[in-house]
């Protein structure tokens, strides 16, 4: 079974829409999806972010800079991962 679809974001009550515990709202069963899918992010995260801002510095090194694609789509991503707006 494949976890809820993203992006999560919380509704007016607090809730996510995805299924930890009660089921969710479109009456799918998904919590063990939803589970293995929360605990592979929350422990992917921070080596995720390392790998980007080390992808990024290389970059920077080889003469790229603001404006280059790549590094807008990683700026963009660890804005993302950092809770951070662009």
């Amino acid at each position: 079974m494949k976890h809820s679809p993203t992006p999560w974001e919380f509704d007016g009550d607090g809730y996510l829409p995805c299924d930890f515990a009660y089921g969710s709202r479109d009456g799918v069963d998904r919590k063990s999806a939803d589970r293995a899918f929360a605990r592979q992010a929350v422990n992917a995260h921070d080596a995720c972010v390392s790998a980007l801002e080390d992808a990024r510095r290389a970059l920077i090194i080889e003469g790229y800079g603001p404006g280059y694609k790549t590094i807008e789509i990683i700026d963009a991503a660890l804005a993302l991962a950092k809770g951070e707006s662009q």
